[in-house]
């Protein structure tokens, strides 16, 4: 956590937390990943830089702040868990076949005889 909040302390923060959420993921990021590592840093600075305050208008200012960075952190985690790919299906037992397919003339001609009874 920053003791002061300069502009020197955001970029070393910005940098040093980008840094931690690239490291959670397992291949090279995405434009949505980095869209969201990118908010992620945003909420996380504005919500410490309130909650060094104190005052209630700021805790308040902190709440919503970490409020949306806890949302942004979750979908960040859900998006960074490796997902197996699917087994392959075994090729144990083909299918039965189904009855023969009749062609048009041939249904036509069934239709004209289950008429004509």
């Amino acid at each position: 956590m920053p003791r002061v909040f300069t502009k020197t302390a955001w970029r070393r923060f910005s940098s040093d937390r980008r840094r931690v959420y690239l490291a959670d993921l397992s291949a090279p990021p995405t434009t949505e990943q980095m869209a969201r590592i990118d908010s992620l840093v945003r909420h996380e600075w504005p919500a410490l830089k309130a909650e060094a305050i104190g005052t209630l208008a700021a805790d308040r200012d902190a709440r919503e702040h970490r409020r949306l960075f806890n949302r942004l952190l979750a979908d960040h985690t859900r998006a960074s868990v490796v997902k197996e790919p699917p087994a392959p299906k075994p090729e144990g037992r083909k299918p039965k076949p189904g009855p023969s397919q009749l062609s048009l003339d041939e249904h036509l001609e069934l239709l004209q005889q289950r008429g004509a009874r």
